[in-house]
This record gives structure tokens, C-alpha cells and sequence, in this order.
């Protein structure tokens, strides 16, 4: 199916004091040779030289290429604008509060569909600041949903993801499948096993703008981790397929973002448990059963912060606690 027009991505990046991945994110996207995206950058409240450190780079840019635009919006601003990307390539948005991952997302999305025009030609593409896109990877994208013979505005696409460190390992084809009763994800490593995809990674998930507008904005309450996983279910009931690009890829720091620490360990256990209780609440006990092989595991692996979170995550779920 080929467009009258080309398709646009809007692509969205969240910082949170990860400001030089962002930096090495962005000129990865501005070396691309395809000329129809924009970029927005919402910084989710960095206590650090976040804000001055990309302000840097894009004035660097601009000094450099004279076309090179870029503006920045206070939340307060963005709300009175009635465009968002109106005539610039790069736009930084100025997050009030870190609210998480969707948060930072939705701050865009929500503008995006309600004052963009949504066409089959617009795409949102979600993109962590430590997954860097080849030359073509843009390319290559928008000719692989042009030639697909699905609805384009039914599908939500994920891309062969390798390792930035070692580069011919590959990580997963763009998604992956939640195993129920652990209350825990497999990544899909497979290419011919596109089909079992549950959700598209987030941190390079591309839908089209329509998508949001029907199925709604990423679910905040998970503040970090398997908010993706919920909107795609969502999605998929609301009948969107989900499909793996395979003709060009991108390549993943792996948790450069968050770490694998104790945060990301409390987020991940309590916010399965939580999707649990949303999609499948009858497998709760066997997931906090096996929540308890994991503590242990981590304790025998001396990742006694770990142990904590996988713990108190769980007992806060049960008992309904805030985190």
C-alpha cells in the first residue's frame, strides 16, 4: 500500500539524567538519510545538568548546520500551543515532575492527536535514549510498512533489536510474550516466530497516531515498566496485529536508562503483579510463589538489594501499598 504522501514519524524520547545517551540518540537520528520525522524530547525533571548539557548539544547543531532548528516548551507551554511540531525539527519539552515512562510519552502523544492531523501517513515512534538507529533504519521502516499488506494503521511495529556493545548478537525481533503464571517476559529472539509477539518493546515501538487515538495514551499507573505490554493487549482486543521489521535494526545499551538495580527490580515485580491483576488476576498466587524463587535466587547470587525490591514489591501489591 503506497501513500500519496510520505510518512512522517514522530518520534519521542524521554530523558531522565541520561543526557549523553540522548545526545549520541539524537545524532544517530539527524545522520539519517530520511528527511520526514521530528523529534521531541521531553526531559522528566533530571536533578542533574540534563537540560543544559542537550541545550548544549542543539545549539552545537544549529551553529553547524544553519537549517537545524530546535525550540524548547515548559509543560505550561506546550499545553497553550497549538501545534507541537510545527516548524521545527527538534523540540525539548520541560517535564514539571518525573511521573514515569508513560507520563513522559503521553505528555507528546496526548498533544499529538489532538491537534496533529491524523492520517495514515503519521506514526508515533517511541524511542529510549540508549537505543541508536543506523543511517537507514528510517528508510527502511517506512518502506516496510508501505509495502505491508496489513491495515498500516492496524499494525504496531517493533524492529530487530541488537546489542550496542557487541553487534552481531541479537537481543529480540522487536517484541516479546508474557509467560502468565511467573508473571514474567520472554523476549522473542527468532525472527520466524513473529507470531507469538504479546507486545512490542517499548523503547522502540512504532504506531500510528490513529492508534492512540482509538485505543488511548500508555496507562501511567506503572510509572516504570509494562506499560507497553498492558497497551498492547489493549490494542490487540481492539483488533491491531502486531508485526517485527526485519530489514534493518537498532541497537540497545540494555538498561543504561535504569539500571538493573533496585529500582528496576521493584518495578518489574510489582507491576507484573499489578498487569496480573488487570488481565489475569487468577494466576496471582503462583506469580508471589514464584516471586519468592527469585528472592532467593537473587540472595544466592548476593543481590541482596534486588532480593528487598522482588519482597517489598510483592507485599506491597498485597497489601495495596503506594510505592
Amino acid at each position: 500500500m503506497l501513500h500519496a504522501t510520505p510518512i512522517h514519524f514522530h518520534i519521542i524520547i524521554v530523558n531522565y539524567k541520561n543526557w549523553s545517551d540522548t545526545c549520541e540518540c539524537l545524532t544517530a537520528l539527524f545522520n539519517s538519510d530520511y528527511p520526514h520525522f521530528s523529534v521531541a524530547v521531553v526531559d522528566n525533571a533530571s536533578p542533574n545538568d540534563s537540560r543544559v548539557q542537550l541545550l548544549n548539544w542543539a545549539s552545537t547543531q544549529a551553529r553547524q548546520h544553519p537549517r537545524f532548528k530546535f525550540k524548547t516548551l515548559t509543560e505550561e507551554e506546550l499545553y497553550k500551543n497549538t501545534h507541537l511540531l510545527d516548524d521545527t525539527l527538534l523540540t525539548f519539552i520541560w517535564s514539571e515532575k518525573n511521573e514515569g515512562f508513560a507520563a513522559g510519552n503521553n505528555l507528546v502523544l496526548r498533544k499529538l492527536i489532538a491537534h496533529e492531523q491524523i492520517n495514515s501517513n503519521s506514526f508515533a515512534w517511541l524511542l529510549n535514549p540508549d537505543v541508536y538507529v543506523e543511517s537507514t533504519t528510517l528508510s527502511a521502516v517506512s518502506a516496510r510498512i508501505e509495502k505491508s499488506s496489513t491495515n498500516l494503521t492496524k499494525t504496531i511495529w517493533g524492529i530487530l533489536t541488537y546489542d550496542y556493545y557487541n553487534r552481531s548478537h541479537l537481543l529480540h525481533i522487536g517484541g516479546a510474550y508474557v509467560i502468565n503464571p511467573l508473571g514474567i517476559v520472554k523476549l522473542v529472539t527468532e525472527p520466524t516466530r513473529e507470531l507469538s509477539l504479546q507486545f512490542i518493546v517499548g523503547g522502540c515501538m512504532i504506531a500510528s497516531l490513529s492508534a492512540y487515538k482509538e485505543v488511548g495514551v500508555l496507562p501511567e499507573s506503572y510509572f516504570l515498566y509494562w506499560e507497553e505490554t498492558d497497551w498492547c493487549s489493549m490494542a490487540r482486543r481492539s483488533g491491531y496485529t502486531l508485526s517485527s521489521i526485519s530489514t534493518t535494526r537498532v541497537y540497545d545499551k540494555v538498561g543504561s536508562s535504569i539500571g538493573r538495580g533496585y529500582l528496576a527490580e521493584y518495578y518489574y515485580t510489582r507491576n507484573a503483579l499489578k498487569y496480573a491483576g488487570k488481565n489475569y488476576f487468577y494466576w496471582i498466587p503462583t506469580i508471589l510463589m514464584f516471586n519468592s524463587v527469585r528472592a532467593i535466587k537473587r540472595c544466592l547470587e548476593k543481590r541482596w538489594p534486588n532480593a528487598r525490591a522482588i519482597i517489598k514489591a510483592s507485599f506491597d501489591f498485597m497489601l495495596g501499598r503506594n510505592p
